[in-house]
């Protein structure tokens, strides 16, 4: 009948879109009315199709979901059998663990509020540790744990300028800022006596520095080479003594820097098979590493010592799931991370 159907996101903070239609002119090509909503859809909805009467009308919808796991590292590789422990349908993603290693935080967008939340890993619910308009990820705890660190920004972006490093009392008071804008990354050892680090791209380098978590950027402590495109990837020890750095355009290969001499040892990855690292995180006794993988068939949990030899904890098809950003907890039983599925469908509407 002329109408153009089209796919619009819509407004934020929803990831959501909607197909709309458009009555016009096809002389002119001018519009013959205002556009009209026809259907709320996923946010990746494509191949649309139309029947040859204009009665039907078809898509493809794609929709992901983010969920935190947590598996048991006592039972072995072959018996690691990992559960989801957020249950509903809320996008989360892990990223410490308190230090009694009792409860994994997480962040997340729940009825259109960004949050960051605390969950025990034998309860269903979770406690709220922060909420607002802006948008707030990556929440870390200090070495002692008695201060929570996170990111804050007016948008999810990850260039946005607001983008903030804040630091709060676990026990209740006032949020400051550690840093501010710049595209910088943090992590905090898990011993007492260990330290924070932050890091930013500055050219070419990536500049490793002391972060303190109240008083913010300290001195320089070492500076890598950063690849033209892409980013490094990094954690920090549990004892804050040791980085290990990853860059997923290198595929199979790791590098670890200790602070104390500065010194930086490679260790290729035996067996290697997929594409690349995407995620590389310290076992709770520092002896071996965790990392994800990800190829154009497979995704992989992967369990790593420092000799570079490989078990594969868990993997999935990449049409069906990706695993991403192993956590370990402080006591070394659990490893927690993210698991994304995928599901597709086709969709019809009629009499639109």
């Amino acid at each position: 009948d002329g109408r153009i159907l089209y796919r619009f996101p819509d407004e934020l903070p929803s990831s959501d879109s909607s197909i709309w239609a458009i009555a016009v002119d096809p002389g002119s090509g001018k519009p013959m009315g205002p556009p009209a909503r026809l259907a709320n859809v996923a946010p990746d909805s494509n191949d649309f199709r139309a029947s040859a009467d204009g009665k039907r009308f078809t898509y493809v919808s794609m929709r992901s979901s983010d969920a935190v796991y947590v598996g048991n590292l006592k039972l072995g590789a072959k018996a690691f059998n990992p559960k989801p422990l957020t249950l509903d349908e809320w996008n989360s993603s892990p990223s410490d663990w308190t230090r009694d290693s009792k409860a994994v935080l997480y962040y997340s967008i729940r009825s259109g509020r960004s949050v960051i939340l605390k969950q025990r890993i034998d309860q269903q619910t979770p406690e709220i540790l922060l909420s607002g308009a802006e948008s707030y990820r990556w929440p870390v705890l200090s070495p002692t744990g008695d201060r929570l660190l996170y990111t804050a920004a007016t948008t999810a972006d990850r260039n946005d300028p607001s983008k903030r490093l804040m630091s709060m009392p676990m026990d209740g008071g006032a949020s400051s800022v550690l840093l501010k804008g710049g595209h910088y990354t943090y992590q905090c050892g898990s011993v007492p006596s260990a330290r924070c680090v932050a890091s930013e791209i500055q050219g070419q380098q990536l500049v490793f520095s002391i972060l303190d978590p109240v008083e913010g950027k300290g001195a320089e402590i070492h500076r890598v080479q950063a690849p033209a495109e892409g980013e490094l990837l990094w954690s920090l020890s549990p004892d804050g003594n040791t980085i290990a750095i990853t860059d997923p355009a290198t595929g199979g290969e790791v590098r670890i820097l200790t602070l104390a001499d500065r010194k930086v040892v490679t260790l290729p990855l035996q067996g290697w098979k997929w594409d690349q690292m995407q995620s590389v995180a310290w076992s709770a006794d520092g002896g071996h590493l965790f990392g994800t993988a990800w190829s154009g068939t497979s995704t992989a949990l992967l369990f790593i010592d420092l000799r570079g030899n490989l078990q594969v904890l868990a993997d999935a098809p990449t049409n069906e799931a990706w695993l991403y950003n192993p956590v370990a907890s402080p006591d070394g039983r659990y490893l927690a991370f993210m698991k994304r599925t995928f599901e597709s469908n086709v969709m019809m509407l009629e009499h639109f």
